[in-house]
């Protein structure tokens, strides 16, 4: 059997011996009301109130997106988290968007072309995104487990970013688990 790899035309097919051929596998088409799951999900999310009942009228929120190249169903999720925030009493003027995964496109591209200088550059942006991750869910670990900022998060205020001042919002379920909001 001839592989062809789907998308990348510099590499060449790979024949696989019949003998060698385990099986070719991809995934199985589900019929399932989509809409219907989403509506149950965001209605009764398990372990965790409704998105409606962990944001506040006041406040603000920053929803991320990845990109074009993750195959998540981010038009058909969106209206649902809208849904969800307009009940709460958020406005739209409250709502922020940041996609991530400038990184992928610069890896996909990469291997895509063929190009060495773009896959050196994918793997800095990934170094990069690696340490800022670190960095921030360190601080965030530090700021809920002490109660007060320890490493400086960036945020709107600038007195939430002095460190040893107590902090005003934790982020946290009521059980107290640094770091973690409700619907995450």
């Amino acid at each position: 059997m001839d592989f062809a790899y789907p998308g990348y035309k510099k590499i060449a097919p790979v024949e696989v011996p019949d003998a060698n051929l385990m099986g070719v596998y991809a995934p199985r088409a589900m019929d399932v009301d989509e809409e219907a799951v989403l509506q149950q999900g965001f209605a009764s999310p398990i372990g965790a109130p409704r998105l409606r009942q962990a944001v506040g009228r006041d406040d603000r929120v920053l929803i991320l997106i990845d990109d074009a190249s993750r195959s998540t169903p981010t038009a058909r999720i969106l209206p649902f988290v809208f849904d969800e925030l307009h009940a709460a009493g958020v406005s739209d003027d409250r709502v922020e968007f940041l996609q991530l995964g400038g990184g992928s496109i610069v890896g996909f591209l990469g291997y895509t072309l063929a190009s060495p200088g773009l896959i050196i550059a994918f793997g800095w942006c990934l170094l990069a995104t690696s340490l800022v991750a670190w960095y921030l869910g360190g601080a965030m670990m530090l700021e809920g487990a002490f109660k007060r900022v320890i490493l400086p998060l960036g945020k709107l205020s600038l007195a939430a970013n002095v460190p040893g001042r107590v902090i005003s919002k934790p982020v946290e379920y009521v059980q107290g688990q640094p770091g973690v909001r409700c619907g995450q």
